[in-house]
């Protein structure tokens, strides 16, 4: 993750059209992936844990909300996996 992290921070802010056009492919992958319920589900979980995530590192936020790693089909699926993973213990 933190490779992933480092890539998109070195490539810098985008401007908000970038972002929403970003976040609107990503959902698009993600719904042809595993079909609209399970991607708006995994969607949500992924919010879940970055919102834990901030808590420690409000800095997070930022990274994600302002470069196109919040729109990382990569980062959704990881973190709904981690959660999924979590629940097994």
């Amino acid at each position: 993750m933190g490779k992933q992290w480092n890539r998109y921070m070195a490539a810098g802010p985008v401007d908000q059209t970038t972002l929403q056009l970003g976040a609107l492919a990503a959902r698009q992958e993600l719904t042809r992936m595993h079909g609209e319920q399970q991607a708006a589900e995994m969607i949500r979980v992924a919010n879940q844990e970055i919102a834990k995530a901030a808590k420690k590192a409000p800095w997070i936020l930022d990274g994600l909300t302002s470069t196109e790693m919040g729109n990382s089909t990569w980062l959704v699926s990881s973190l709904y996996n981690i959660a999924e993973a979590r629940k097994k213990f």
